[in-house]
């Protein structure tokens, strides 16, 4: 203390007054000033406090201080590390950067180095690479491979300190170019109706569950586009093909993922080849009808016709009772057929729906020789209801090998 009195003594207070703020993290002993808690410069760098002396006779004076905290080069542990993304999107190239990192230290100032170490939750460090302070992926990453990779790092002060923590990196699922369409059928029968289904297209894609809408596009192959039509993923065709005609087609068709990612190829539609059968028809007289060496539909119609099946696969088709009694030549059991159907279906009230009208009464076979193999009758049940004594003569057969038990089966018939 200053005092003008030589030779005084002086006691010392806290007190309160101006800057008096910090006064109770002081005390005083004796006229020395002692703060009571060690200080920390992160936490408070000064305080402020008003002291007080008085002379032996109670005389005072009063004055606030400020009393700072010296920042020394102490060094705390980092508490924190973090990630500036946790995400990647898939298929970007090898060595692209995930995120930066940043640690929280009490210390102002520090440095950091960062390191991928083992421990929990390090099962995909090998993915990634450090280089300072970025965290990269070595290889291009492919969400449909492995969505997630768990790493585990280290951040290190200048001094020697860490703190570790485990982190996900998730990718980011991104819409992938189609990269192939397939038919399931490339070939179609001539002659089928128009509109006729040819196949149904499917697509391969690297992203699973997404949805495609197929399209003809112009470009290579894409020439026969106008004669097909798409429904949803069936590939039609516009009109009945005729290989005769034309025996090919080529197209070119589209495949678009519900993002818009499309695809396309062209596909050759072949026409096959079928086994066409020559229509032979006979007239309102009796009429001589002699099978070709390719299959043949013959139908006698009126009155009483000579049929000479040909060396192919003959159909000899009757239509009525009243076509008259034909006599079929050459029949070949496996071969040839006798086509029942429209007769059955106008002689049985509601249609014949069966499938063996000789079991079901409605048609015989017997021989006109007895025990001859020679020549036989197909009969017919005339009033449809089944019963034998109305059956009526539709025409007599007589072939090579032929005996009745070789007639008499369903497989020579088409009812």
């Amino acid at each position: 203390t200053t005092d003008p009195d030589t030779g005084n003594t002086f006691t010392y207070s806290l007190v309160a007054g101006t800057g008096s703020t910090d006064n109770s993290a002081f005390s005083i002993v004796g006229n020395q000033l002692r703060i009571n808690n060690s200080p920390d410069f992160e936490t408070k760098s000064s305080y402020s406090i008003r002291v007080r002396t008085t002379d032996q006779g109670g005389l005072s004076f009063e004055s606030p201080f400020t009393i700072t905290v010296n920042d020394l080069a102490e060094n705390t542990a980092p508490t924190a590390l973090a990630l500036s993304a946790t995400s990647i999107d898939e298929n970007v190239a090898a060595n692209s950067v995930v995120a930066s990192f940043s640690t929280i230290d009490p210390d102002i100032g520090d440095t950091f180095t960062y390191s991928l170490v083992a421990g929990t939750g390090s099962t995909d460090n090998s993915a990634f690479s450090i280089v300072g302070n970025q965290l990269r992926i070595n290889n291009s990453p492919d969400f449909e491979t492995k969505s997630s990779y768990s790493i585990r790092l280290r951040t290190t002060d200048q001094g020697g300190l860490s703190f570790e923590s485990p982190f996900t990196i998730t990718i980011n699922n991104v819409n992938e170019i189609p990269t192939a369409i397939a038919l399931s059928a490339s070939s179609i029968n001539e002659n089928v109706a128009a509109n006729s289904v040819v196949g149904n297209f499917s697509t391969t894609d690297p992203d699973t569950g997404n949805t495609f809408t197929y399209s003809l596009v112009a470009g290579t192959g894409s020439t026969d586009n106008a004669a097909f039509s798409i429904v949803g993923n069936q590939l039609r065709i516009n009109n009945s093909p005729d290989f005769e005609t034309k025996s090919s087609y080529s197209i070119r068709v589209r495949t678009t993922d519900q993002g818009g990612l499309t695809f396309e190829s062209p596909f050759t539609i072949t026409v096959n080849d079928l086994a066409e059968q020559n229509i032979i028809n006979g007239t309102a007289n009796s009429d001589i009808l002699k099978g070709t060496a390719q299959d043949d539909i013959i139908t006698g119609f009126k009155k009483a016709d000579l049929i000479i099946t040909g060396a192919g696969r003959d159909s000899i088709v009757y239509t009525s009772l009243n076509d008259g009694i034909d006599l079929i030549s050459d029949f070949s059991v496996g071969n040839d057929k006798i086509v029942l159907t429209s007769l059955l279906d106008s002689i049985i009230p509601g249609g014949y729906n069966g499938t063996n009208a000789i079991a079901d009464g409605y048609v015989q076979v017997r021989s006109l020789l007895g025990n001859i193999n020679l020549i036989f009758s197909v009969d017919i049940d005339a009033d449809g209801i089944g019963n034998s004594k109305s059956f009526q003569s539709l025409t007599t057969v007589t072939g090579f090998d032929l005996t009745l038990s070789r007639l008499n089966n369903p497989s020579n018939f088409v009812f």
